[in-house]
């Protein structure tokens, strides 16, 4: 949201005068008249550090900025950290008094909590009672209303000096507990994981909870006053300011709170400008401030050190990488990053004509090209065991998703209903079955290890996708990639979506299509190293233990051998097709957060009898029915494509005809080919094979002229081995293998 800010240049100018000893006494002043908690001395120089630059960059935006406000979270409030937002009371309170009116949430988040505990049945009694009568409460009680606000979300206990508020302290710890088991049970609450701190994550689930109900309120004051043609100069975190005096406008304060109480019992009231700076305080200072080198570096250093919370940057491959607040990691180029921060500043010493000035330049090209501390990685890599990090390489690994779970309950029932499905996938074959759980234990217990294809085939609505959607709730949306298009997608240009994904799942595989690929995806299965190429971004290669699943509605999508040490065929049950009622119930346990974790922690501590996953590779593979079959389609494939050559040559009215190794060996391909058959040899092999073929001795016979470049000619009577075969015309629509 974009607003402007405005304020008259001659406060501007006044506040200048401030010295960090008046603005240390005026904060204390302020702390004192407002029963406010004293703060460190440290902390009250940042602030005044703070403070010094946002009046001198609204001085020389001649009284007048834009401030962009968003959430840095995603959700929750709407913050600017340049604007007025963020600054001390006292100091808005000089700037805008008498410009605009304050308009606040009453009580805002007590009453917040009190609606939210309502609303879930959590017994809030003692709260009622304070939000009802909060004077009464905080006069008898010597305390104030922050108090209050810290025992909502301190991790300490809070010690009480009357019974009456010793009952509302319990029940604020205990309404903490409830909504915690509530949200991190019952509701949806992945978006606020990244933000909960480890040592209090009840308190600051809390508050980022009230915190996104808040700002559900604030977008309807908005959304009314800009309908209403009302400009809104500032956000606050429980309001806003307004430009005007509308302190006597009681009337706008009645369809607000009308506005509001639609939907929340909640009351919306008019909040007085602090007046601890007077004019005429700041009139008796002399004294004005300069900013000194040593204040100049602390300004970059710490803006510094803020942004390296979530920036570094990659020597050897010239790459910045970004780590989100949802844990994961964005590689950007150099150009990406001079143009997301270019409007960011600071203040440094530069020598202009022989003497040092302070001027304002770009904070990110002083971050890129001025600074030896930068934080810095030598290489990257992605690395699941993180004890395999080789030193000074940045490990763009991210945790599974149900990590991030740390308190659940089992929920066995489902958990067997689950390993069923899996069973039902392999039609019950137990050997199949075993060898599916290994695999899957092993992805989630030995990530760094790679390991050989599963490939599934059925009819559409057997369940392999609800196998997909298991390992997607289990290890979360990045850690599989699923395509219909291996060869833009995996081997070809702009495969950046691979560093992560731990899975990649060739769907509705066609022969065709993975017979072309076939080296490739034997290299992809055994060999960690991959180039890997984002849109703009440098290529780069790592070492990617991931692993392929092949899905496909035909038997025969993959080629196979007797000796494929690479991939195993599940011919899963169709039993399940179109059982809605079945997969409304399974959909059911995948969303289930319980259930979901369950099954993890059974594959993270599974073992084969007595063996351990790191073991997997030992086990014997096993070949099934299918994989048999299609092992014997082939090993049949040369008689076959004699036998639809010889019916092909009777609508070509040839009886006879020679053949080259050369020719035999390209007649043979265009079989292949068109019936989606993937058959080793070349044309030598497959003449001596059409030779060992117990045909009649005249079928194929030596012709007279030798090529050295092409081979011999051999003669194939076509007519003959129709007769051997007892071929007709009206066999040829049934010659399939």
């Amino acid at each position: 949201m974009e607003l402007v800010e405005r304020a008259h240049i001659q406060k501007l100018n006044l506040l200048c005068k401030l010295t960090q000893n008046e603005y240390i006494k005026v904060y204390k002043q302020y702390i004192k008249s407002n029963n406010r908690k004293l703060i460190k001395k440290e902390d009250m120089i940042i602030c005044y550090n703070d403070f010094k630059k946002y009046i001198e960059c609204f001085i020389k935006c001649k009284g007048e900025r834009q401030h962009f406000y968003n959430r840095p979270r995603g959700f929750g409030r709407l913050v600017c950290g340049t604007s007025i937002q963020t600054k001390n009371k006292f100091i808005r309170g000089f700037l805008f008094n008498g410009e605009t009116t304050i308009i606040d949430i009453e009580n805002a988040q007590p009453k917040i909590l009190e609606i939210i505990c309502n609303q879930h049945n959590i017994e809030c009694c003692n709260l009622t009672l304070y939000n009802n009568n909060r004077n009464k409460f905080l006069v008898n009680n010597k305390i104030t209303k922050h108090a209050i606000i810290s025992a909502l979300f301190d991790k300490k206990t809070h010690r009480a000096k009357t019974q009456e508020l010793k009952n509302l302290y319990n029940e604020i710890y205990n309404i903490r507990d409830k909504i915690y088991e509530l949200y991190n049970n019952k509701i949806d609450f992945t978006k606020y994981i990244g933000h909960l701190k480890e040592d209090n994550e009840q308190g600051s689930l809390l508050s980022l909870i009230l915190q996104d109900k808040e700002d559900l309120i604030m977008n309807e004051i908005i959304g009314y006053l800009i309908f209403n043609n009302y400009e809104i100069s500032v956000l606050l975190f429980d309001g806003l300011m307004i430009y005007g005096n509308y302190y006597e406008d009681e009337e706008l304060l009645k369809n607000i709170n009308k506005k509001i109480q639609e939907k929340y019992d909640i009351k919306i009231k008019y909040e007085a400008h602090d007046t601890t700076i007077t004019q005429e305080y700041l009139d008796d200072l002399d004294e004005v401030i300069v900013i000194t080198d040593d204040n100049v570096e602390m300004e970059f250093s710490k803006q510094s050190e803020i942004f390296e919370k979530n920036h570094l940057k990659i020597i050897n491959n010239g790459l910045y990488i970004r780590e989100l607040e949802n844990g994961k990691k964005e590689l950007i180029s150099e150009t990406q990053l001079l143009h997301s921060y270019k409007h960011k500043v600071c203040l440094v010493n530069k020598m202009i004509m022989g003497e040092k000035k302070l001027v304002e330049v770009s904070f990110i090209n002083e971050w890129v090209n001025c600074n030896p501390t930068i934080r810095q990685y030598d290489n990257m890599g992605v690395y699941p065991n993180k004890l395999k990090c080789p030193p000074n390489t940045y490990n763009l690994w991210e945790e599974f998703k149900m990590e991030n779970v740390r308190k659940y309950t089992p929920m066995n029932d489902n958990l067997q209903f689950l390993l069923n499905h899996l069973k039902i996938l392999c039609d019950d074959n137990m050997e199949l079955y075993n060898y599916l759980i290994c695999w899957t234990a092993q992805l989630i217990q030995h990530p760094e290890t790679k390991t050989n294809m599963p490939i599934m085939t059925s009819r559409q609505g057997a369940g392999k996708g609800t196998y997909l959607k298991m390992l997607r709730a289990m290890l979360g949306d990045n850690k599989i990639y699923e395509t219909t298009d291996p060869d833009k997608y995996i081997f070809g240009q702009f495969n950046g979506h691979l560093t992560n994904s731990l899975v990649i799942v060739i769907n509705e595989a066609e022969y065709k299509l993975t017979s072309k690929n076939d080296s490739n995806i034997k290299a992809i299965i055994t060999d960690p190293p991959i180039t890997i190429n984002e849109k703009n971004v440098s290529m780069y290669v790592i070492d990617w233990s991931g692993r392929l699943i092949g899905f496909s509605n035909s038997h025969n999508s993959f080629g196979t051998s007797t000796d494929d040490r690479r991939k195993w065929f599940i011919r899963c049950s169709n039993k399940l097709c179109n059982n809605y009622r079945y997969y409304n119930i399974i959909n059911g346990l995948i969303e289930d957060v319980d259930t979901m974790k369950t099954l993890y922690e059974y594959f993270k501590n599974y073992k084969y009898g007595d063996m351990s996953m790191d073991k997997f590779n030992s086990i014997k593979k096993p070949i099934s029915d299918a994989q048999r079959e299609l092992c014997e389609s082939s090993e049949k494939v040369p008689e076959t494509f004699i036998k639809n050559l010889s019916m092909e040559k009777i609508e070509e009215d040839i009886e006879c005809e020679e053949f080259t190794n050369k020719t035999i060996y390209q007649e043979f391909k265009l079989y292949l080919s068109n019936n989606s058959l993937e058959y080793k040899t070349n044309g030598i092999r497959l003449m001596a094979m059409l030779l060992e073929l117990d045909l009649p001795r005249e079928a194929i016979t030596r012709g007279k002229a030798i090529h050295k470049r092409t081979g011999d000619y051999r003669t194939i009577n076509f007519r003959l081995i129709r007769e051997y075969y007892n071929q007709t015309e009206e066999d040829k629509a049934t010659l399939e293998i």
